[in-house]
Order: structure tokens, then sequence, then C-alpha cells
């Protein structure tokens, strides 16, 4: 029995065994991006953030409501009363299977409106 034992000793101190928890923080469990690696890493960082300057720049770029506004063929005309809301106006005039809510963004669209504030007098333009 003392013979195994230190036969086991003797293997494990030869380093015929590695434990991959012996030196968590060696160099060698270390791998080092190469300069050129990096350099890659950080022109495409530097692309995609490009790319997405110039998209958020492009959707709000001045004049696109317009664009989009004028782009909306008009129904009718309401004039905004006391007690008047875009959910309850956009109710009685939504057509059949449309969601409300994308109606709402069309008057709001339309009329060039960037809250739901209703004033009472307000004529609103409805879409179709």
């Amino acid at each position: 029995m003392m013979s195994s034992t230190t036969f086991h000793r003797t293997v494990l101190h030869q380093g015929s065994y590695k434990s991959i928890w012996a030196n968590p923080d060696s160099d060698a469990n270390k791998k080092k991006a190469s300069s050129g690696t990096r350099l890659r890493m950080a022109a495409a960082a530097l692309v995609m953030l490009a790319c997405f300057g110039l998209g958020a720049l492009f959707l709000e770029w001045p004049g696109n409501n317009e664009v989009q506004a004028a782009a909306i063929q008009i129904k009718e005309e309401v004039t905004v009363v006391p007690g008047d809301t875009l959910w309850s106006i956009a109710g009685q005039h939504v057509r059949q299977g449309e969601d409300i809510r994308d109606y709402i963004r069309k008057v709001k669209t339309a009329n060039g409106m960037t809250s739901s504030t209703l004033i009472p007098g307000q004529v609103l333009q409805l879409p179709q």
C-alpha cells in the first residue's frame, strides 16, 4: 500500500498532472490580443458607431415630419372643444379594424404635433 502512494506522489511531482486551477492568473492562461487584432476591433467599433450616428441623424433630419404630413390624405377637420382628447376624437373617427394608437400617431403627424395636449378651439385635420 505504501509503495502505490509513493508512486502516485512521484507521478504528480514529475508534472504529468496539470490542474486547471493551479495558477488561474498566470501569464500562460491569459491570451493577449495582437495589436493587429485590437486595431481591427477598434476600426469595426468606429464604423458601427458612425453608421448608428448617421442613421440617427437622418431619422431626425428637419423636414421629415413635413414630408410625412404631406403624404397623409386629410378626410375632415374637427374643432377641439373643452374635454376632448386625442383618444376620444380618434375613437369617433378611426376606421373599423384599424388600431386606434396608429390612428392617433397619424393625427399627430398630420397636424405636426409633438405632444398629445389639445387646446379648445384648435382645428385638427383628421387623416383617412
